[in-house]
C-alpha cells in the first residue's frame, strides 16, 4: 500500500488555535534587547510543543508519516544573529520536548522527514548562499537528531538542486559542498526532480546514481517538466536509488491548466500505485483535510 504523509501544517489543530510561531529579524530587533532571546526561545519551545500535538493528531488519525516544518527554529541561522540553540533560555526543555516527540513518533510508527526551502542550494556559486545553505542544513540535521530519528534515508532531508546555468563546474561545486556536511545531514540528504529547468528526473537520476544518492520522485514536477520517459519506469528507477529504505515521494495536482505548477487544495486522484510500497507526501494546500478525504475515497490502496 501507499503510506500517505502530512506536510508541515495541521489544519484541524490550526482551527483550534494550535499553530507554529515564527519571528522576523525586524521583529526581533524591535523588541527591547533584554526580551529578544527570551521571546525567541519561548516561540521555539512553543513550536516543539506544536510538533507533539501534531504527532498526537496523526497517531489518532492513523497517519504514519510527517514532514516537519523547516521553520521550527526561526532566526537561529540568520546571518546577523547566528545564535547557537544552546544559548536559548529554554534549551533544555526544547531538547527534551523534541526527544519526547521523537520517541512518540517511533512508538506509533510515524516516520519523519524535512524539506528545506528552495533557496537552500548546495551547488550555489555564491559564497554567502553556500554558508547559509550549510548552516540551514546542519540545523535540519540537528532537529532530526534531537527527535532521535535515524541518521539514514529513513528520515530524509529533501533538497532542490537550484537553477544554476554554470553547468560545467557544478559537479565539482556540489561534491565540495557535500563533503562539508556533517554525517547528521549527509546520511539523510536526498534530492527531488524540478518542475522546470534542467533538473528533470532523467538528468537528476544520471547525476545522483554515481554518487549513490536517492531521488525523491515528484509526480507533478515530472508532469510539468517531463524528460520523455514513461512515469512508471522513472518511478522504479527512482525507488531503486533508496536501497533498503522505503522511498519518500511527492504527489500534488495542478491548481488549473493555467497554473500547472501551482498545487490544488484537494486531490481528485490517488497517487500512482505501481505495486511497490512507498511513502507519499501529499503537497495539497488543504493539508490534513485533503489527506483524510483522499484516504476515505481510496481506502483500499492508501493508508
Amino acid at each position: 500500500m501507499i503510506t500517505l504523509g502530512l506536510c508541515c501544517i495541521c489544519n484541524a489543530l490550526k482551527r483550534e488555535g494550535v499553530s507554529f510561531r515564527t519571528m522576523t529579524y525586524a521583529g526581533f530587533c524591535a523588541l527591547p534587547k533584554a526580551r529578544r532571546i527570551p521571546e525567541l526561545s519561548a516561540r521555539i519551545l512553543h513550536n516543539a510543543r506544536v510538533v507533539e500535538r501534531i504527532l498526537a493528531f496523526l497517531a489518532e488519525n492513523h497517519i504514519r508519516h510527517y514532514r516537519l516544518s523547516s521553520s521550527l527554529l526561526p532566526l537561529l541561522t540568520h546571518p546577523k544573529l547566528r545564535l547557537p540553540p544552546e544559548k536559548l533560555h529554554d534549551f533544555p526543555e526544547i531538547k527534551k520536548t523534541f526527544a519526547r516527540a521523537g520517541l512518540f513518533a517511533k512508538t506509533r510508527g510515524i516516520s519523519l522527514s524535512m524539506h528545506p526551502g528552495q533557496f537552500v542550494i548546495l551547488p550555489t556559486t555564491n559564497p554567502a548562499t553556500l554558508r547559509a545553505t550549510l548552516d540551514d542544513l546542519e540545523q535540519h540535521g540537528q532537529i532530526l537528531d534531537w527527535l532521535g530519528a535515524p541518521r539514514s534515508y529513513a528520515a530524509p532531508i529533501n533538497l532542490h538542486m537550484g537553477t544554476s546555468n554554470e553547468w560545467d563546474a557544478l559537479p565539482m561545486r556540489f561534491d565540495a559542498a557535500y563533503k562539508k556536511l556533517s554525517p547528521a545531514v549527509r546520511r539523510r540528504l536526498v534530492f527531488e526532480n524540478e518542475d522546470k529547468g534542467r533538473w528533470n528526473a532523467r538528468v537528476l537520476l544520471d547525476f545522483l546514481k554515481p554518487r549513490k544518492l536517492p531521488l525523491t520522485f515528484d509526480f507533478l514536477h515530472d508532469a510539468c517538466n517531463p524528460c520523455g520517459e514513461p512515469q512508471r519506469d522513472l518511478f522504479f528507477e527512482s525507488a531503486a536509488t533508496w536501497g533498503k529504505h522505503t522511498p519518500v515521494f511527492h504527489y500534488a495536482e495542478s491548481l488549473s491548466p493555467q497554473a500547472p505548477r501551482s498545487h490544488s487544495d484537494f486531490l481528485q486522484n490517488a497517487p500512482p500505485d505501481y505495486g511497490l510500497p512507498y511513502t507519499c507526501e501529499l503537497e495539497a494546500k488543504a493539508k490534513d483535510d485533503a489527506l483524510i478525504a483522499l484516504r476515505a475515497q481510496f481506502s483500499r490502496t492508501l493508508r
